[in-house]
């Protein structure tokens, strides 16, 4: 069972019925989640924009919002996959107060965020890609590059917005510039907010956001929690 709460007002409590915690049972919720959220802008008109492209997991949302599209079960809508393929930017202090399972886990993801180039594209994803820009009944135009470039260079309109940069930079710099090219009804969803693993995320919706944090919606599902924002 899941619930959709204002991030503001936790005082309700939430009821989960869960069975055990599988990559299968995980996939199930994460699609659970995302296809009726996406639903949830059926109606607006506008292009789906993500930054940080999914990639092959079955939890892809970049895997998933061309399926949907390609069953009819979604508006059909130009996609937009902006990422610089080179893996994640270096990260900067506002994305240091990583929690992780042990000091030694946490020592080797911040000497590689500070290196930059973590998740690079494997020649899986590679291969989705190609599928994707020659699959005759999607529209998709993939843009490789570092946001602070890339994010400017958007001019159309946005019905659904997926960020999942990681990163402090990753989330201000599209923030900046493309929400203001969400339509009213719009979606922002927010794949890393309110994780520890990544306090820089949480930090650039919050300082964006700092008079609508109220209105950043939490969906709790089976196995997961996760946020967005409908654009008013």
């Amino acid at each position: 069972m899941k619930k959709f709460i204002n991030k503001a007002n936790k005082a309700e409590p939430l009821t989960k019925q869960r069975g055990p915690l599988t990559v299968a049972n995980f996939n199930k919720s994460f699609r659970e989640y995302f296809t009726e959220v996406i639903s949830l802008a059926n109606n607006v008109k506008g292009d789906f924009v993500e930054f940080g492209f999914g990639g092959t997991a079955a939890s892809s949302s970049s895997r998933l919002i061309t399926d949907l599209m390609k069953s009819n079960y979604i508006t059909k809508r130009k996609c937009w996959f902006y990422d610089s393929f080179e893996g994640l930017p270096s990260a900067n202090k506002e994305d240091l107060g990583i929690e992780w399972t042990s000091k030694d886990a946490k020592d080797k993801i911040i000497k590689e965020l500070l290196h930059g180039g973590m998740f690079k594209p494997t020649p899986a994803t590679l291969e989705l890609i190609d599928q994707l820009k020659k699959d005759p009944e999607l529209n998709v135009e993939f843009v490789k590059g570092w946001y602070q470039t890339t994010a400017k260079q958007h001019k159309e309109k946005i019905a659904v917005l997926h960020l999942d940069g990681d990163l402090y930079e990753s989330y201000l710099y599209p923030l900046t510039h493309v929400y203001p090219l969400v339509e009213k009804g719009g979606i922002i969803i927010f794949d890393d907010y309110d994780k520890s693993k990544w306090p820089g995320c949480t930090k650039a919706v919050n300082e964006f956001f700092k008079d609508k944090i109220k209105d950043i919606v939490t969906y709790e599902g089976d196995y997961m929690t996760r946020h967005y924002l409908i654009k008013k």
